[in-house]
């Protein structure tokens, strides 16, 4: 079966703020095998308070309230209180890459 998403694997971690150890305030990492940078220009017009720099493949910005980092190879969410669930939190950020 062939599938039309741009990501169909990827690993997740939970890892701390490295500015500010100690604050209780993570992300999760989300670990990519393929560059998914050919959606970012859309992304980028789906997401609010975007910051886009196309010559350094990075794009942020936020969608309901959550806050997002996207490079080539990696996506970043910021975690609010509920850090445990990161693998539905990971799970939300690659629908939003697929379904762009």
């Amino acid at each position: 079966m062939v599938s039309n998403n741009l990501i169909t694997d990827y690993q997740f971690e939970l890892v701390e703020d490295h500015h500010h150890p100690g604050s209780g305030n993570y992300s999760v990492r989300i670990i990519l095998p393929s560059d998914i940078s050919e959606v970012f220009p859309y992304l980028n017009t789906v997401l609010d308070d975007t910051r886009y720099d196309p010559q350094n493949y990075i794009l942020i910005g936020s969608r309901s309230k959550v806050r997002y980092a996207f490079r080539p190879h990696e996506i970043r969410v910021a975690v609010r209180a509920d850090r445990y669930n990161v693998s539905n939190i990971s799970k939300e950020a690659v629908g939003l890459v697929n379904q762009t």
